[in-house]
């Protein structure tokens, strides 16, 4: 069996060597710094950690109202910080040990590719951008890592870059006391999702208090606090018969669930499988309210198709929602009247994270609305506000 050397044990790369492991290769591990890598430690866990401590605290204010409730407790980031730091160490611990009990090789050191293994995986993440005319700004401008180490929050902050990572740290502030601009340098924000969705969306954020402002410079900002949102790019792009480069570090869309796929494919191609195509993809901001999508925009949909129907499916109309107190959002079902593929779905409101798996399943599996309609979803449940969007379609 051959060996591989894994160099950066964020997401690309234990899902690298966890494969590995699970195919028989022997697999050794370098991660200079913390395993689990931005995601887990300065990303994806810590971000959507301090999101769902928002959306609870909603859910109890919501609560509250219903059942006439009174002093509901504000929000504490430094209660709200220890708690993540603590769901980091718990799942940094977990992933050690089963990592450990595949039998990975672990180097807390820096990588190298020294001749002695089969193939060598690069996986060493990527390094944010931070525009230039930030330059001016020293003492003010700090990433997404050194704002959830932040003892205590300003008054007043700017968020520069209108894509997930932007739009998430603006409601985390937001919910948290401090005043919030997002200056996005396009003319819309999250412009990988449904133009729809985003409409209803960013009037649920400028309804809460976020200010946005597009198509606008980034000179006489005045706020104590810039948030630099705005992506990452590769540093690495190493790939021939026994080097592949995977994750943050390699050209493309910078998505946890990308890099993972990528660590897949690489181990399968290793191992002899030739024919992996990568799927579709969805799309997900844990927003309040959350919005996703998976598959072709309406405006896709057109450009390829010569008849395309568009159907709705609501929350305020669904009993599950209703009861939940969750009555705002819709979900959005995009497809070819011809031949009645469902092409693409999108989804805003409380309901667009649990549905995202059937909608994602549904376009890979190329199904039809006829197909949709015919499959008994439970009653009452959020699921059927996906049903119900191809009811009259």
């Amino acid at each position: 069996m051959p060996h591989i050397t894994v160099i950066g044990g964020g997401a690309a790369g234990y899902t690298a060597a966890l494969e590995g492991r699970k195919r028989g290769f022997g697999v050794t591990l370098y991660e200079k710094s913390q395993l689990g890598g931005l995601c887990l430690n300065q990303g994806c866990i810590p971000t959507k950690t301090l999101l769902e401590h928002i959306h609870m605290h909603r859910s109890v204010k919501t609560a509250a109202e219903n059942l006439i409730w009174k002093n509901v407790p504000a929000l504490n980031w430094a209660d709200s910080r220890a708690y993540t730091q603590r769901m980091v160490e718990e799942l940094g611990y977990g992933l050690r040990y089963q990592l450990k009990k595949a039998g990975v090789e672990i180097r807390v050191e820096e990588g190298v590719d020294d001749g002695s293994s089969d193939y060598v995986i690069y996986a060493t993440g990527g390094r944010r951008i931070r525009p230039e005319v930030l330059s001016g700004c020293a003492g003010r401008v700090v990433d997404v890592t050194e704002l959830l180490s932040l003892k205590e929050l300003p008054e007043r902050a700017a968020v520069i870059g209108g894509g997930v990572t932007g739009v998430e740290c603006a409601q985390i502030l937001h919910s948290f006391g401090t005043t919030v601009t997002i200056y996005e340098k396009e003319n819309r924000i999250l412009r990988n999702f449904d133009t729809e969705c985003v409409d209803y969306l960013e009037k649920c954020l400028c309804a809460d208090g976020i200010t946005i402002k597009k198509q606008t410079d980034l000179m006489n900002l005045t706020e104590p606090l810039i948030i630099c949102c705005a992506g990452v790019a590769e540093q690495e792009n190493k790939k021939n018969g026994r080097t592949f480069c995977i994750g943050d570090c390699a050209p493309g869309k910078k998505l946890a669930s990308d890099a993972m796929w990528e660590a897949r494919a690489v181990i399968a191609g290793i191992a002899g499988e030739k024919n992996w195509k990568q799927g579709v993809e969805p799309s997900f901001a844990y927003t309040c309210p959350a919005i996703s999508g998976v598959g072709m925009t309406v405006a896709q949909a057109r450009a390829q198709y010569n008849h395309v129907t568009v159907g709705y499916g609501y929350a305020y109309a669904n009993g599950r929602s209703k009861v939940q107190g969750l009555e705002g959002g819709f979900v959005k079902t995009v497809a070819d009247q011809e031949s009645g593929r469902i092409l693409g779905i999108h989804m805003v409101g409380e309901h667009a994270e649990n549905l995202l798996g059937e909608a994602t399943a549904l376009i890979e599996l190329e199904c039809t609305v006829k197909q949709l309609q015919k499959m008994i979803h439970p009653h009452p449940a959020i699921c059927e506000i996906l049903a119900e969007s191809v009811g009259q379609l």
